[in-house]
């Protein structure tokens, strides 16, 4: 296992429980086995589990661009934030507390 991998093992991946909302981006280098396969035991362990670039089972695989660059795989997380919010009965277009239109005077 990459020192990487253990690393979220080890660390966040502690405080992953039910309907943890968690995003992992599987850039396509030779970490990618070791990701998909930490992603399906986040997956397994409850997480609401949201991947770009690869499949994992348990994982929802979000839309990503083709050529897997981590810049362009983390504009997958626009898709994540409202699907995510959506899943959980939320309209992203409506937060509460928050207005769309500023207003100064």
């Amino acid at each position: 296992m990459r020192r990487g991998i253990a690393e979220v093992l080890h660390g966040p991946a502690a405080i992953v429980q039910a309907h943890f909302p968690t995003l992992v981006l599987g850039v396509e280098d030779a970490a990618l086995p070791q990701v998909v396969e930490t992603a399906e035991r986040m997956a397994a362990s409850g997480a609401d589990m949201f991947l770009t670039g690869a499949e994992a089972r348990g994982a929802m695989r979000l839309p990503s661009v083709a050529g897997r660059h981590p810049l362009v795989l983390i504009a997958s997380y626009d898709a994540f934030v409202e699907q995510l919010a959506r899943r959980r009965g939320f309209d992203p277009d409506t937060p509460p507390h928050l207005r769309k239109v500023t207003e100064t005077t």
